[in-house]
């Protein structure tokens, strides 16, 4: 196995061993949806900021205090 798909295999472990840990309900996370498909790159000459999807981003800050 790659050292690559070992890490990804690592992640799935580590992120479902979290998941089974904590009783189901324990968190529930506020999500908003950002996206503009097809919106144009910025104009200031960096040539970034186009987003041809839409995603999900955690409605508020999460920290662990």
């Amino acid at each position: 196995m790659s050292r690559t798909s070992w890490n990804a295999l690592s992640l799935w472990v580590a992120a479902l061993a979290c998941l089974l840990s904590s009783p189901a309900g324990a968190v529930t996370i506020d999500m908003v949806t950002v996206g503009n498909p097809g919106n144009a790159n910025d104009t200031g000459g960096s040539g970034i900021g186009r987003v041809d999807y839409s995603y999900q981003i955690g409605k508020y800050d999460v920290t662990i205090g």
